[in-house]
């Protein structure tokens, strides 16, 4: 998949995509159940309806099954779209709700086991590997078809460069889902507590961060509320450390398609000739950094849950970080907290030689975030999916529904956001986030990551110790990725 800044990035490993084809093909001749990506060259006329068929397909009524994990909040408005869009075109949506943490397991099941819904709401950020094992659709030949709902192709109804930012672009260009919001994480913090504590603005550094973390942690709250028993709150904050750390090499390391970004292609690449290693530098001080802010965390923060956020919604936390859809959660739970956005602190030079002058403003993008599954297409429901997926984004229909009833930063045109939204859209920039993938080239490498910072935060492992865990087997599946990539052309570089 295109390589693109996009917070809340999980990955699906070349492990998983090896087992997941072997799995999946066994399974699919044993059931005689065989779906190949559609429209990237893979499916043949006797497995997909004709033209004829599916404008059939589209006309008759269909019953749609869709899968997300999104919380209960998100609901009501879910079920609106779903009943309008039958009452448009006479298709029926099923909704099912997976718990977030169980998502990507419940996912990979399905898919071995060829149970999987129509339509996947979620999942990994890069679905190449979805792709790759045939479990999912290539949009990126409909874009240009006509919406019905907009009389226009589908593609115009985007805004200017969303697309792009969601697209594989290596041939033949490959779409593995549409984006429906621009999502970006962001500080909250408690405008009351503030006050208390006599800090007039929020924390822009990450020395501005631990100096107001430390005076509300003497003023008796939690500084710095945050969860690290799934491996994405904190790694929202880990995200934008590393884009920082990273960044002053963008030139030693974008050497592959040299689009400003660093791909995971580019980063196997960066381990194999030694630039990742227990002695870089940037490993080290991303260690200093989070070291330095765990003091101020909840207590229990390795095994606490939601708890962070209820420790900000009733007052007991100075900070959080939340996404650009937690205005929509305090609208609907009628929360209290009189909160502000800002954000996420940057790294600063005045705490870090490899800190910058001032934030990076960047661009926000497109994520491939709803997909329609193969298994939808050859029972015939790909026109209905279609369907589904081009009401969500019709300005008129679904796109106003998601903006109005989740106050979700819209992506395609004539759609005005939220007030409550607009100072995290005064944040975008031009600028391009460098993305840290070297420790999620397998699922195993990612999650022994996680465990081993989980204990270093523990006090359980030193700095060494923790550098050290990760990097010793960097090399081993930085080479098990390039040789399940033959298609990212590594070796050519390594000559």
């Amino acid at each position: 998949m295109k390589r693109k800044s996009i917070l809340l990035l999980s990955a699906m490993s070349v492990s998983l995509a090896m087992a997941g084809c072997s799995n999946a093909a066994k399974n699919n001749q044993a059931s005689g159940d065989s779906p190949p990506p559609s429209s990237a060259g893979a499916s043949s006329a006797a497995a997909s309806p004709t033209q004829e068929e599916s404008a059939s397909q589209s006309a008759e009524p269909q019953t749609l099954t869709m899968v997300y994990s999104q919380g209960e909040f998100s609901w009501p408005a879910y079920k609106k779209m779903a009943a309008a869009f039958k009452e448009k075109t006479g298709h029926t949506v099923k909704l099912q709700y997976v718990p977030a943490a169980e998502f990507d397991k419940y996912l990979d099941a399905q898919f071995v086991a060829g149970t999987e819904a129509d339509i996947i709401m979620g999942g990994p950020s890069d679905k190449s590997s979805w792709f790759k094992n045939g479990w999912i659709v290539n949009l990126y030949p409909h874009m240009d078809e006509t919406s019905r709902f907009t009389n226009a192709a589908w593609r115009d109804s985007f805004v200017d460069g969303v697309l792009d930012s969601a697209t594989d672009k290596t041939p033949p260009e490959k779409l593995y889902g549409i984006p429906i919001q621009l999502t970006t994480v962001n500080l909250y913090y408690n405008k009351k507590i503030f006050g208390e504590l006599g800090v007039s603005e929020p924390p822009k550094t990450i020395t501005e961060l631990l100096a107001v973390a430390q005076k509300a942690k003497d003023a008796g709250y939690t500084g710095f509320s945050i969860q690290n028993s799934m491996d994405w709150n904190l790694g929202w904050l880990a995200t934008d450390l590393w884009g920082y750390l990273w960044k002053p090499k963008l030139d030693q390391l974008d050497v592959i398609k040299k689009d400003g970004y660093v791909g995971t292609d580019e980063w196997a690449l960066a381990v194999k000739k030694g630039m990742v290693t227990k002695d870089s530098p940037e490993l080290k001080e991303y260690a200093r950094v989070i070291k330095d802010l765990s003091p101020y965390f909840n207590e229990g923060f390795n095994t606490a849950s939601w708890e962070f956020e209820s420790l900000f919604n009733d007052g007991k936390s100075a900070m959080a970080l939340n996404g650009s859809w937690y205005p929509n959660q305090h609208l609907q739970n009628k929360l209290s907290v009189d909160y502000g956005i800002a954000p996420i602190p940057y790294l600063d030079k005045a705490y870090s030689q490899l800190g910058g002058e001032e934030r990076y403003n960047y661009i926000m993008g497109g994520e491939a975030y709803v997909a329609i599954t193969s298994k939808a297409e050859k029972d015939g429901k790909l026109q209905a999916a279609l369907d589904w997926l081009r009401f969500w984004t019709d300005p008129s229909g679904g796109a106003k529904m998601m903006t109005d009833e989740l106050f979700l930063i819209p992506v395609v045109k004539g759609i005005q956001a939220p007030e409550q939204v607009q100072p995290i859209i005064d944040t975008f920039g031009t600028e391009k986030q460098v993305s840290f993938t070297a420790f999620k080239f397998e699922p195993e490498q990612s999650d022994a990551f996680f465990k081993a910072q989980q204990q270093y935060l523990d006090n359980k492992l030193t700095a060494e110790r923790f550098i050290g865990d990760i990097t010793k087997t960097l090399q081993k599946y930085a080479d098990a990725a390039i040789k399940a990539n033959p298609e990212w052309g590594v070796e050519a570089y390594l000559k």
